[in-house]
């Protein structure tokens, strides 16, 4: 598309698509609304048609733009996170205020501000003046700060090397456990670099919690329902590996409540004792992913951070 979509016919056709996952979303019923996987639903269709309209409505050339600034984003929101400036707005703060409260420079604020209000993670309500939105509220949540630090700290290093590395391979699939990516930018393998410093371990676990809370059931409805209806009451309906504490397993179970059978979470190390502490309604199994998988039944890898192969290729597991 060399300029802003000229098909009339296309942006009429997001138009009502827009009103109507608009118009089902404000029909939902007070039982539906009770219900979160139903709202998630529904919200999630508006923000597919929108962001399908936005897409058509901007040029190549902007769109490719945005994406050579993203990094610049991400750094002033990890510099924004480590001055706790989100946790220091309100409805109402000048940059005077969030420099009297964090100890950096004004004039900095105000820049990084800047920033903030134009990707509209900030509100600006006059000259200098700021409020929360529901993103930068959403990034006062420890989990969600987390992810943004963990990657910003933790993955950055091998992103930004991502391009070199694959280049000194002649572009050929990495598949040797002991020259993979992190190897390559930081000297040993991922879970190792994650456990040669505690508070990393710590920030990566909470990071994956804020990954899994925001998506919705990952496992297509009728696939579950299968294999609920092959495992029965006491039967294996699904395993989830490196599963965590179960956010994901539990947004599978809440979205499909009907489904019978067992629905089993496997990980090692502490991330197991927490989520047995919250007496979840599935069952937590201590389980090494390079070793005999003692369940068989219905699993999602999906919570892996890589691909089987890549986890292939780093053969430590925290």
């Amino acid at each position: 598309m060399a300029a802003p979509a000229d098909d009339f016919k296309s942006l009429l056709a997001l138009r009502d698509s827009i009103n109507a996952s608009i118009e089902a979303y404000v029909s939902l019923t007070p039982e539906e609304r009770a219900k979160k996987p139903r709202v998630d639903q529904a919200r999630q269709q508006i923000w597919k048609a929108a962001t399908k309209l936005a897409s058509e409505t901007v040029t190549p050339q902007q769109q490719a733009t945005l994406l050579a600034f993203q990094p610049w984003l991400n750094a002033v929101v990890r510099t924004a996170l480590e001055l706790d400036l989100f946790n220091h707005l309100g409805t109402s703060t000048t940059a005077a205020e969030l420099s009297q409260k964090t100890g950096a420079d004004e004039t900095l604020i105000a820049r990084l501000m800047r920033v903030l209000t134009g990707f509209n993670i900030v509100a600006e309500l006059g000259e200098q003046t700021y409020a929360h939105t529901p993103v930068s509220q959403a990034l006062t949540t420890t989990s969600i700060a987390d992810l943004n630090k963990h990657i910003f700290d933790s993955s950055w290093g091998c992103i930004g090397k991502m391009p070199a590395y694959l280049k000194s391979l002649e572009y050929k699939n990495p598949d040797q456990p002991d020259n993979t990516l992190s190897h390559y930018a930081t000297g040993t393998d991922f879970f190792a670099y994650l456990r040669s410093d505690p508070a990393r371990l710590v920030r990566f676990n909470s990071a994956m919690k804020g990954a899994g809370g925001i998506l919705a059931s990952p496992i297509p409805a009728p696939l579950l329902e299968a294999a609920g209806t092959a495992a029965g009451q006491d039967g294996v309906a699904m395993v989830d590996v490196g599963g965590g504490i179960g956010q994901v397993t539990e947004k599978a179970m809440e979205a499909n409540p009907a489904i019978k059978g067992r629905f089993i979470v496997q990980d090692l190390g502490k991330i197991t004792d927490e989520a047995r502490a919250k007496k979840p309604a599935f069952e937590v199994m201590d389980y090494d992913f390079f070793t005999e998988q003692p369940v068989k039944g219905m699993f999602l890898p999906a919570s892996f951070p890589h691909s089987v192969e890549e986890i292939h290729c780093s053969p430590s597991y925290p």
